[in-house]
Protein backbone atom coordinates (compact mmCIF):
# COMPACT_ATOMS: atom_id res chain seq x y z
CA UNK A 1 0.00 0.00 0.00
CA UNK A 2 1.32 3.43 -0.71
CA UNK A 3 1.29 5.92 1.72
CA UNK A 4 0.50 8.62 -1.05
CA UNK A 5 -1.62 6.85 -3.82
CA UNK A 6 -3.30 4.15 -0.95
CA UNK A 7 -3.27 0.70 -2.61
CA UNK A 8 -2.01 -0.36 -5.75
CA UNK A 9 -4.29 -2.71 -7.63
CA UNK A 10 -2.14 -3.71 -10.42
CA UNK A 11 1.63 -5.22 -10.96
CA UNK A 12 3.40 -8.53 -11.13
CA UNK A 13 5.66 -6.75 -13.92
CA UNK A 14 9.48 -6.50 -13.98
CA UNK A 15 11.10 -3.43 -13.81
CA UNK A 16 12.37 -3.69 -17.60
CA UNK A 17 8.62 -3.42 -18.88
CA UNK A 18 7.90 0.10 -16.89
CA UNK A 19 10.70 1.46 -19.45
CA UNK A 20 9.31 0.08 -22.29
CA UNK A 21 6.08 1.34 -20.73
CA UNK A 22 6.65 4.66 -21.48
CA UNK A 23 6.66 3.75 -25.41
CA UNK A 24 3.40 2.78 -25.01
CA UNK A 25 2.10 5.07 -22.43
CA UNK A 26 4.49 8.54 -22.30
CA UNK A 27 4.13 10.95 -20.26
CA UNK A 28 1.86 13.61 -22.13
CA UNK A 29 -1.79 14.58 -21.49
CA UNK A 30 -4.04 11.84 -20.88
CA UNK A 31 -6.36 12.95 -23.94
CA UNK A 32 -3.50 12.65 -26.26
CA UNK A 33 -2.05 9.43 -24.72
CA UNK A 34 -5.66 8.04 -25.50
CA UNK A 35 -4.98 8.78 -29.30
CA UNK A 36 -1.79 7.99 -29.07
CA UNK A 37 -2.41 4.47 -27.64
CA UNK A 38 -4.86 3.70 -30.33
CA UNK A 39 -3.19 4.67 -32.95
CA UNK A 40 -0.56 1.99 -32.03
CA UNK A 41 -3.64 -0.43 -32.02
CA UNK A 42 -4.14 0.70 -35.14
CA UNK A 43 -0.73 0.14 -36.53
CA UNK A 44 -0.54 -3.21 -34.84
CA UNK A 45 -3.65 -4.37 -36.59
CA UNK A 46 -2.34 -3.23 -39.76
CA UNK A 47 0.50 -5.33 -38.98
CA UNK A 48 -1.53 -8.13 -38.04
CA UNK A 49 -3.28 -8.14 -41.26
CA UNK A 50 -0.36 -7.52 -43.63
CA UNK A 51 0.92 -10.78 -41.34
CA UNK A 52 -2.00 -13.16 -41.48
CA UNK A 53 -2.36 -12.31 -45.64
CA UNK A 54 0.92 -13.57 -46.11
CA UNK A 55 0.54 -16.53 -44.28
CA UNK A 56 -3.01 -17.15 -46.38
CA UNK A 57 -1.87 -16.33 -49.78
CA UNK A 58 -0.02 -19.08 -51.04
CA UNK A 59 -3.86 -20.41 -51.39
CA UNK A 60 -5.36 -17.82 -52.99
CA UNK A 61 -5.67 -13.75 -52.77
CA UNK A 62 -9.73 -14.81 -51.22
CA UNK A 63 -7.73 -17.39 -49.00
CA UNK A 64 -5.45 -14.45 -47.74
CA UNK A 65 -8.46 -12.34 -47.06
CA UNK A 66 -9.78 -14.79 -45.16
CA UNK A 67 -7.27 -15.15 -42.93
CA UNK A 68 -6.82 -11.24 -42.65
CA UNK A 69 -11.13 -11.53 -41.22
CA UNK A 70 -10.19 -14.76 -39.03
CA UNK A 71 -7.70 -13.02 -37.36
CA UNK A 72 -9.47 -9.57 -37.05
CA UNK A 73 -12.90 -11.13 -35.60
CA UNK A 74 -10.77 -12.24 -32.44
CA UNK A 75 -13.26 -10.70 -29.82
CA UNK A 76 -10.81 -10.12 -27.46
CA UNK A 77 -9.03 -7.51 -30.05
CA UNK A 78 -12.40 -5.37 -29.18
CA UNK A 79 -12.11 -6.18 -25.27
CA UNK A 80 -7.81 -5.11 -25.04
CA UNK A 81 -8.48 -1.68 -26.85
CA UNK A 82 -11.12 -1.24 -24.41
CA UNK A 83 -9.31 -1.90 -21.25
CA UNK A 84 -6.29 0.19 -22.88
CA UNK A 85 -4.56 -3.32 -22.83
CA UNK A 86 -1.40 -3.71 -25.41
CA UNK A 87 -1.21 -7.34 -26.20
CA UNK A 88 -2.32 -6.36 -29.63
CA UNK A 89 1.00 -4.04 -29.80
CA UNK A 90 3.21 -6.93 -28.32
CA UNK A 91 1.73 -9.52 -30.84
CA UNK A 92 3.09 -6.85 -33.73
CA UNK A 93 6.85 -6.81 -31.91
CA UNK A 94 6.57 -10.50 -31.97
CA UNK A 95 5.54 -10.47 -35.84
CA UNK A 96 8.38 -8.11 -36.24
CA UNK A 97 10.52 -10.92 -34.75
CA UNK A 98 9.42 -13.51 -37.06
CA UNK A 99 10.18 -11.44 -39.94
CA UNK A 100 13.09 -10.74 -38.77
CA UNK A 101 14.53 -14.10 -38.39
CA UNK A 102 13.22 -15.25 -41.93
CA UNK A 103 15.59 -11.96 -43.20
CA UNK A 104 18.25 -12.91 -40.93
CA UNK A 105 17.93 -9.76 -39.17
CA UNK A 106 18.76 -11.37 -35.28
CA UNK A 107 20.19 -7.66 -34.10
CA UNK A 108 16.88 -6.07 -34.63
CA UNK A 109 14.77 -8.86 -33.85
CA UNK A 110 16.73 -9.27 -30.62
CA UNK A 111 16.11 -5.87 -30.06
CA UNK A 112 12.21 -6.25 -30.49
CA UNK A 113 12.23 -9.27 -28.33
CA UNK A 114 13.34 -6.82 -25.67
CA UNK A 115 10.73 -4.49 -26.22
CA UNK A 116 8.19 -7.42 -26.61
CA UNK A 117 8.94 -8.51 -23.00
CA UNK A 118 7.35 -5.70 -21.61
CA UNK A 119 4.14 -7.86 -21.36
CA UNK A 120 6.71 -11.63 -20.21
CA UNK A 121 3.23 -13.23 -19.87
CA UNK A 122 3.04 -13.41 -23.50
CA UNK A 123 6.11 -13.11 -24.73
CA UNK A 124 8.70 -14.91 -22.57
CA UNK A 125 8.29 -18.15 -24.47
CA UNK A 126 9.33 -16.88 -27.53
CA UNK A 127 12.62 -16.26 -25.78
CA UNK A 128 13.11 -19.96 -25.13
CA UNK A 129 12.80 -20.19 -28.96
CA UNK A 130 15.92 -17.81 -29.66
CA UNK A 131 18.16 -20.13 -26.87
CA UNK A 132 16.88 -23.44 -28.55
CA UNK A 133 17.67 -22.07 -31.93
CA UNK A 134 21.07 -20.42 -30.37
CA UNK A 135 20.13 -17.39 -32.09
CA UNK A 136 23.52 -15.44 -30.39
CA UNK A 137 22.79 -12.42 -31.62
CA UNK A 138 19.21 -11.71 -31.15
CA UNK A 139 19.69 -13.25 -27.49
CA UNK A 140 22.67 -10.54 -26.60
CA UNK A 141 20.42 -7.47 -28.34
CA UNK A 142 17.44 -8.87 -26.01
CA UNK A 143 19.54 -9.01 -22.89
CA UNK A 144 21.73 -5.81 -23.14
CA UNK A 145 18.08 -4.19 -23.23
CA UNK A 146 16.40 -5.79 -21.09
CA UNK A 147 19.64 -4.83 -18.38
CA UNK A 148 19.53 -1.19 -19.65
CA UNK A 149 16.06 -0.55 -19.20
CA UNK A 150 15.92 -2.18 -15.72
CA UNK A 151 18.84 -0.35 -14.71
CA UNK A 152 17.16 2.90 -15.97
CA UNK A 153 14.03 2.35 -14.05
CA UNK A 154 16.44 1.42 -10.86
CA UNK A 155 17.88 4.68 -10.93
CA UNK A 156 14.69 6.38 -11.89
CA UNK A 157 12.96 5.27 -8.74
CA UNK A 158 15.81 4.77 -6.36
CA UNK A 159 15.55 1.47 -5.53
CA UNK A 160 18.03 -1.83 -6.56
CA UNK A 161 17.63 -4.49 -8.80
CA UNK A 162 17.42 -6.57 -6.35
CA UNK A 163 14.18 -4.45 -4.41
CA UNK A 164 12.81 -4.17 -7.86
CA UNK A 165 12.75 -7.86 -8.52
CA UNK A 166 11.84 -8.43 -4.66
CA UNK A 167 9.02 -6.06 -5.02
CA UNK A 168 8.06 -7.76 -8.49
CA UNK A 169 7.47 -11.26 -6.87
CA UNK A 170 5.55 -9.98 -3.78
CA UNK A 171 3.15 -8.35 -6.65
CA UNK A 172 2.40 -11.79 -8.00
CA UNK A 173 0.02 -13.11 -5.88
CA UNK A 174 -1.95 -9.99 -5.60
CA UNK A 175 -2.84 -10.26 -9.66
CA UNK A 176 -2.51 -13.89 -10.12
CA UNK A 177 -5.85 -14.82 -8.52
CA UNK A 178 -8.32 -12.94 -10.80
CA UNK A 179 -7.16 -14.60 -14.20
CA UNK A 180 -8.51 -17.08 -16.52
CA UNK A 181 -5.42 -19.93 -17.28
CA UNK A 182 -4.41 -22.89 -15.70
CA UNK A 183 -3.00 -20.70 -12.28
CA UNK A 184 -6.75 -20.50 -11.23
CA UNK A 185 -7.75 -24.10 -12.34
CA UNK A 186 -5.23 -25.37 -9.36
CA UNK A 187 -5.72 -22.54 -7.24
CA UNK A 188 -9.53 -23.18 -7.13
CA UNK A 189 -8.62 -27.00 -5.60
CA UNK A 190 -7.08 -25.34 -2.80
CA UNK A 191 -4.16 -25.01 -3.76
CA UNK A 192 -1.20 -21.82 -2.84
CA UNK A 193 -1.29 -19.08 -5.45
CA UNK A 194 2.40 -18.37 -4.89
CA UNK A 195 3.09 -22.36 -5.04
CA UNK A 196 0.82 -22.65 -8.16
CA UNK A 197 2.38 -19.42 -10.15
CA UNK A 198 6.19 -21.10 -9.46
CA UNK A 199 5.10 -24.66 -10.17
CA UNK A 200 3.48 -23.90 -13.83
CA UNK A 201 6.21 -21.59 -14.53
CA UNK A 202 8.55 -24.51 -14.14
CA UNK A 203 5.96 -26.60 -16.34
CA UNK A 204 5.69 -24.32 -18.72
CA UNK A 205 9.34 -23.97 -19.30
CA UNK A 206 10.00 -27.75 -19.14
CA UNK A 207 7.18 -28.13 -21.45
CA UNK A 208 8.03 -25.22 -23.91
CA UNK A 209 12.32 -26.38 -23.75
CA UNK A 210 11.86 -30.10 -24.90
CA UNK A 211 8.87 -29.50 -27.34
CA UNK A 212 11.14 -26.45 -28.72
CA UNK A 213 14.12 -28.90 -29.26
CA UNK A 214 12.61 -31.39 -31.01
CA UNK A 215 11.35 -29.13 -33.00
CA UNK A 216 14.12 -26.61 -34.14
CA UNK A 217 14.21 -27.61 -37.81
CA UNK A 218 10.75 -26.99 -38.07
CA UNK A 219 8.14 -24.39 -38.99
CA UNK A 220 8.40 -21.05 -37.30
CA UNK A 221 5.02 -20.62 -37.12
CA UNK A 222 4.70 -23.84 -35.69
CA UNK A 223 7.08 -22.52 -33.06
CA UNK A 224 5.28 -19.20 -32.75
CA UNK A 225 2.18 -20.89 -32.31
CA UNK A 226 3.00 -23.64 -29.12
CA UNK A 227 4.69 -20.55 -27.70
CA UNK A 228 1.19 -19.03 -27.94
CA UNK A 229 -0.27 -21.77 -26.37
CA UNK A 230 1.78 -22.34 -23.62
CA UNK A 231 2.08 -19.02 -22.70
CA UNK A 232 -1.83 -18.50 -22.22
CA UNK A 233 -2.30 -21.79 -20.22
CA UNK A 234 0.62 -21.96 -17.83
CA UNK A 235 0.53 -17.83 -16.97
CA UNK A 236 -2.07 -15.70 -15.79
CA UNK A 237 -3.96 -13.51 -17.96
CA UNK A 238 -7.15 -12.60 -18.63
CA UNK A 239 -9.59 -12.52 -21.27
CA UNK A 240 -7.96 -9.98 -23.19
CA UNK A 241 -4.95 -11.52 -23.64
CA UNK A 242 -6.56 -14.04 -26.02
CA UNK A 243 -5.35 -12.09 -28.71
CA UNK A 244 -1.87 -13.72 -28.33
CA UNK A 245 -3.96 -17.00 -29.68
CA UNK A 246 -3.40 -15.68 -32.93
CA UNK A 247 -0.23 -17.51 -33.81
CA UNK A 248 -2.35 -21.00 -32.98
CA UNK A 249 -4.89 -19.73 -35.32
CA UNK A 250 -2.52 -19.02 -38.48
CA UNK A 251 -1.20 -22.32 -38.03
CA UNK A 252 -3.67 -24.63 -37.64
CA UNK A 253 -5.65 -22.45 -40.59
CA UNK A 254 -2.41 -23.08 -42.48
CA UNK A 255 -2.73 -27.10 -42.05
CA UNK A 256 -6.50 -26.77 -42.83
CA UNK A 257 -5.75 -25.25 -46.03
CA UNK A 258 -2.67 -27.01 -46.95
CA UNK A 259 -3.87 -30.68 -45.85
CA UNK A 260 -7.99 -30.28 -45.56
CA UNK A 261 -8.04 -33.34 -43.62
CA UNK A 262 -11.51 -33.60 -41.45
CA UNK A 263 -9.55 -33.65 -38.51
CA UNK A 264 -7.18 -30.51 -39.36
CA UNK A 265 -10.78 -28.57 -40.52
CA UNK A 266 -11.90 -29.35 -36.86
CA UNK A 267 -9.45 -28.08 -34.89
CA UNK A 268 -9.00 -25.43 -36.40
CA UNK A 269 -12.70 -24.60 -36.33
CA UNK A 270 -12.71 -25.32 -32.54
CA UNK A 271 -9.66 -23.11 -31.87
CA UNK A 272 -11.98 -20.18 -33.57
CA UNK A 273 -15.08 -20.47 -32.15
CA UNK A 274 -13.06 -20.38 -28.58
CA UNK A 275 -11.15 -16.86 -30.24
CA UNK A 276 -14.51 -15.57 -32.13
CA UNK A 277 -17.20 -16.22 -29.63
CA UNK A 278 -17.31 -12.85 -27.74
CA UNK A 279 -17.05 -13.69 -23.57
CA UNK A 280 -20.26 -12.85 -22.38
CA UNK A 281 -21.78 -15.48 -24.64
CA UNK A 282 -19.09 -17.70 -23.69
CA UNK A 283 -19.61 -17.10 -19.17
CA UNK A 284 -23.42 -17.61 -20.53
CA UNK A 285 -23.51 -20.61 -22.35
CA UNK A 286 -20.59 -22.67 -20.03
CA UNK A 287 -20.31 -21.01 -16.89
CA UNK A 288 -18.77 -22.06 -14.76
CA UNK A 289 -16.96 -24.17 -17.10
CA UNK A 290 -16.07 -21.94 -20.12
CA UNK A 291 -12.63 -20.92 -19.05
CA UNK A 292 -11.50 -24.92 -18.75
CA UNK A 293 -13.05 -25.99 -21.67
CA UNK A 294 -11.20 -23.11 -23.84
CA UNK A 295 -8.06 -24.05 -22.11
CA UNK A 296 -8.70 -27.86 -22.40
CA UNK A 297 -9.71 -26.73 -26.41
CA UNK A 298 -6.07 -25.37 -26.42
CA UNK A 299 -3.86 -28.05 -24.95
CA UNK A 300 -5.54 -30.52 -27.81
CA UNK A 301 -4.57 -28.12 -30.27
CA UNK A 302 -0.87 -27.92 -29.02
CA UNK A 303 -0.40 -31.43 -28.31
CA UNK A 304 -2.23 -31.75 -32.24
CA UNK A 305 0.17 -29.56 -33.33
CA UNK A 306 3.02 -31.20 -32.18
CA UNK A 307 2.42 -34.60 -33.18
CA UNK A 308 1.15 -33.13 -37.15
CA UNK A 309 4.19 -31.69 -37.15
CA UNK A 310 6.16 -34.60 -36.14
CA UNK A 311 4.61 -36.97 -38.44
CA UNK A 312 5.72 -34.50 -41.55
CA UNK A 313 8.59 -36.40 -40.55
CA UNK A 314 11.16 -33.85 -41.72
CA UNK A 315 12.06 -30.29 -41.75
CA UNK A 316 9.63 -28.03 -43.09
CA UNK A 317 10.07 -24.65 -44.13
CA UNK A 318 10.99 -21.59 -41.48
CA UNK A 319 8.28 -19.55 -42.70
Amino acid sequence: INPILGKINSGGYPPWAFFTGFLMFPNIPWPLTRFYHVFLNLISLFVLSLFSYQIGLPFGRKIGYFFIVSCLAISSNGTTLNNGQYGLIINAFLIGIFWLINFNKNYLAGLLMGLSLAKPNISAPYFLILIITKNIKALLLASVYLFIASVSISHLTQLSLAELAMRFLRQIKYVADDGMSGINFLVNLGINTEIVTIFLSIVSIVIATVIFYFLRNFSLLTLFAIASVIGRVFTYHRFYDNVMLVFLLLALLQLAFSSPHWLNILMATLVGLTLWVPPLIVERMTNPYGNIVQIIIWLIALIYLVITALGKGGKLSRT
